[in-house]
Order: C-alpha cells, then structure tokens, then sequence
C-alpha cells in the first residue's frame, strides 16, 4: 500500500496470507482503496484450508517423482488431486479422509473417481450463498440445477462447468428423477466432481434425500452443503 506513491520508491502489496501459499494485490499505488477492495474478496473465495494442502503436496512430492516420471503425468495428478475430493474432503475438515485419498490416488492414478455435492441455493439471493457453497460452484465440473435457481447463483459457477437443468415445472418438459439420479451417478463414476444446486431447501422443497440414497446405493462418495 502507498498513500503518495509518486514519492514513494517500493510500494506494499496488499497480502492473501494461505502459507506457505502468498497472493500479493497492488494497483501500483494508483487505488489502494480498489486493492484492498479486491484483497476481501479474494480472502472471501480462497479456503483458508489451501495453507494445509500445500504442504501436503510438498510432502508428496518426491514420492510422486518416483512412481510418475514424466512431468505430465505429475500435472495430471495434482490436477485431478486438487480439483477432485482431496480437495473438497480438505474443505470440508476431514483431512483424515482426505489423506487416504490423496495415498489412494499415489497408488493408482484415477482410481478415486467422483463424488456427489448437493448444494442448497437458499432463497434465491446470490449474496446470501454460503461461502462453502461458493467454494463448491467455483471447482465442480458439472451442475446440475433446477428452475428455483436464480440466473444469479448461476453466475457463480466455474466458466468451463458443464450446466445441466434438471428442473420440473408444470407444463414444460421435465427430467424424470430417476434419469436425474443416474446421470449424476455417471457423472461422478467418471471422475466429475459433481454439484446438484437446488434451490430453498433441498430436502423440504427437493428430492435431495432420493439423490443421496441413490448415491449411497450406487457406492459414490457424497456431501451436503446446507443453503
């Protein structure tokens, strides 16, 4: 931060502190007040969890450089690790679970596959999503919503995720529960980290309990972040 920066000779970035991980935010000393602006907000997206990840993965390293040897292989890895549920599980506090998962990837590559997240959406407000239900839209793969999700919420989720609407409402086309409830279970199988937004509550106004059980059935992993 600089408060008259044509006499200053260093300026201080305004710090995301996830240690050993650093996010460093300066507008050069021309809108300090818009830096730190940006600082809350990223310090509202980045989970304060990522800190703990990165020095699992730093831990993890040189046992990776000998079972993958090439360096794409290893990129591979980290990016189905910390896009996958090592990720959501760290999110979540159960980083015992997680442990095993990132030991059961090392073993063998792309075996973990998916998991299920149902996200409650609330009343409808963008601005009062959950912060985890946040972090959860910005990695998911796939979303899959219904109509009582706002145009709003959605713009929440990651650019390059796959939307899907699986809403039903009087009078138009709507996907049965049963197909609901299998390409969710597809989706996972085949390594998605996969998100069913719905809106209010999702065991009251939704099915949210049918699509849980179906998972359990089906042997794949699930969440459920309250809206």
């Amino acid at each position: 931060m600089c408060i008259r920066h044509r006499l200053c000779s260093f300026i201080f970035p305004s710090i995301v502190d996830r240690s050993p991980l650093l996010v460093a935010i300066s507008s050069g000393g021309t809108a300090p007040v818009l830096a730190r602006v940006l600082r809350e907000k990223t310090e509202a997206l980045l989970p304060t969890i990522l800190g703990r990840m990165a020095e699992k993965a730093s831990y993890w390293r040189n046992h990776l450089k000998t079972r993958l040897t090439s360096v794409t292989e290893r990129r591979r890895f980290w990016e189905r690790v910390f896009r996958g549920r090592f990720a959501s599980l760290m999110q979540a506090g159960n980083e015992t679970a997680a442990q095993q998962i990132l030991e059961d990837e090392l073993d063998n590559p792309g075996s973990t596959g998916g998991e299920i997240i149902l996200v409650g959406a609330g009343p409808g407000d963008a601005g009062l999503l959950t912060l985890r239900g946040l972090q959860v839209l910005q990695d998911a793969d796939v979303v899959f919503y219904d109509h009582l999700v706002t145009d709003g919420i959605r713009e929440l989720i990651r650019r390059d995720a796959e939307q899907i609407c699986v809403g039903k409402r009087a009078g138009e086309h709507s996907v049965p529960q049963h197909d609901t409830n299998q390409m969710l279970i597809a989706a996972a199988k085949a390594g998605k980290t996969v998100v069913r937004l719905k809106g209010g509550d999702p065991f009251i106004f939704g099915r949210g309990g049918e699509e849980l059980q179906a998972a359990a059935e089906a042997g794949v992993p699930f969440q459920v972040v309250p809206g």
